[in-house]
């Protein structure tokens, strides 16, 4: 019993001093890191603050510390000790980041950008499945940036959903899709539609479409609901060449986002009129007829920028591939 004791009494110090040893592991930095692979894409144009990380010996993220930054190698860049960077010019550069005795070397490339696109633009079908989205940006040289370090979220998963890079429809209607990147931090439209074949049933996010093969000198013409409508011809440049659109008593203007379409309101006795004026040749199109709600939207345009964004403008974010 008594050397029961006394052994108690002799492990107690020891497993009070393991403890203190594996507590002091756990909050003592083994090593810091940053970005992947210890390299840092920064978008930005404006000056940005650098992030970098403490972790312990099990890989475990520390609170955070003063971190004391400076460059070692590459291309001149302003970098503060306190890790503010000045990327407004493309350029690599490679900085040492330390805290306490702990350091690394981190690789930091400079690729601010001027536009970002956000792809695939702004409709999608319901039942054409999945869609993967993309961003690509353009840098203040004209010049395409590939490395693009953004965040794309979605608050509301109703309408769609997001899953490995693809967009996924859920039902017909419109979703917001937050695009962070670079100076960025705007808000992109999504709408999800699906398309009647007959003209009739034309509804918002329910566009009316059909293929035309028009012979030579042939008119066709159509009566849809009334309301405001965008009505496009898409094709080969030929066949567009040879066709034209309007709308008789009806109030229209001509659409800019489109090579051949027209913004309608049309009235109960309006009729949309699409003629081959060619007198030799077939032409051959897509109609299609969008009802809208408001005149505002196209399928490349400025989008709805965040609550916390900049007033100054230093990246605009775009709808649709980059034209590079």
């Amino acid at each position: 019993m008594n050397s029961t004791l006394m052994s108690l009494h002799t492990l107690a110090p020891l497993l009070a001093l393991t403890l203190i040893l594996t507590s002091c592991d756990r909050l003592t930095p083994a090593r810091v890191t940053a970005g992947r692979g210890d390299t840092i894409v920064v978008n930005n144009v404006r000056q940005t603050r650098l992030a970098a990380y403490r972790l312990n010996q099990r890989g475990d993220t520390l609170g955070e510390r003063p971190m004391r930054w400076r460059q070692v190698a590459g291309d001149a860049r302003s970098l503060a000790p306190e890790g503010i960077v000045d990327c407004s010019q493309r350029g690599n550069m490679e900085a040492e980041v330390a805290t306490g005795d702990v350091a690394a070397r981190i690789a930091i490339l400079c690729r601010p950008i001027a536009m970002l696109y956000f792809t695939p633009g702004e409709n999608i079908r319901l039942k054409g499945g999945p869609v993967p989205y993309g961003l690509t940006g353009v840098g203040r040289d004209g010049q395409p940036v590939l490395q693009i370090a953004g965040r794309v979220e979605l608050q509301d998963t109703s309408v769609i959903g997001l899953v490995d890079g693809q967009i996924i429809p859920r039902r017909v209607g419109d979703a917001w899709i937050r695009v962070t990147a670079g100076d960025c931090d705007e808000y992109v439209p999504v709408t999800v539609e699906d398309p009647v074949t007959d003209i009739d049933s034309l509804v918002v996010n329910r566009p009316y479409e059909e293929s035309l093969a028009m012979v030579p000198g042939e008119w066709k013409t159509w009566q849809a609901p009334p309301g405001l409508s965008f009505i496009t011809l898409t094709g080969d440049s030929a066949s567009l060449a040879s066709l034209q659109i309007a709308a008789s008593r009806a109030n229209c203007a001509r659409l800019r986002i489109v090579a051949k379409g027209i913004s309608c309101i049309l009235g109960d006795t309006s009729r949309i009129v699409v003629r081959n004026t060619d007198q030799t040749r077939q032409a051959m199109a897509s109609l299609r007829v969008e009802r809208r709600i408001s005149t505002s939207g196209s399928s490349v345009r400025r989008v709805r920028r965040s609550s916390g964004s900049s007033e100054t403008s230093y990246c605009t974010l775009m709808l649709g591939p980059s034209a590079g």
